[in-house]
């Protein structure tokens, strides 16, 4: 008899993790959004932060938020790869494409998308090339 109870308690556990209304492990019925549809908002603009290093080192020399951004200033990515930017009174219309799901061409430069949810869209350029180097941080928000 204990057999007996033993086989239908492991019958009972075994067919109860393999139902067939289980998601996949991972999958909570809803759908993941691209990074392409995730960006295509008007974004407000939170800050934009400018790192300077010491020469062509990563050593820093200076963190600059820029204090011309005011509220009501945004970044709108459209569905035809143009981004219209309101900062400071100025409105500019230039072009953008995603280079992949963690990268964006952002007006001729290359963004490491570094955070992208629903409410939030952190990008960021790094100059290699020239000196001083530095890091160009945007964070936007919904």
């Amino acid at each position: 008899m204990k057999k007996y109870l033993l086989l239908v308690l492991l019958a009972g556990f075994v067919l109860s993790s393999c139902s067939d209304d289980d998601e996949p492990t991972g999958n909570t019925g809803t759908t993941q959004k691209s990074t392409q549809e995730l960006i295509q908002h008007k974004w407000d603009i939170e800050s934009i932060i400018d790192i300077n290093f010491k020469g062509a080192t990563t050593e820093v020399d200076e963190i600059d938020t820029l204090d011309f951004i005011q509220p009501g200033d945004y970044i709108e990515f459209l569905a035809n790869n143009k981004v219209v930017v309101l900062i400071d009174g100025d409105l500019d219309t230039s072009d953008y494409n995603l280079i992949n799901e963690s990268a964006i061409n952002f007006d001729g430069d290359a963004f490491d998308i570094t955070d992208l949810t629903e409410s939030r869209f952190v990008m960021t350029y790094k100059e290699r090339v020239d000196t001083p180097y530095f890091d160009n941080i945007v964070n936007l928000k919904r």
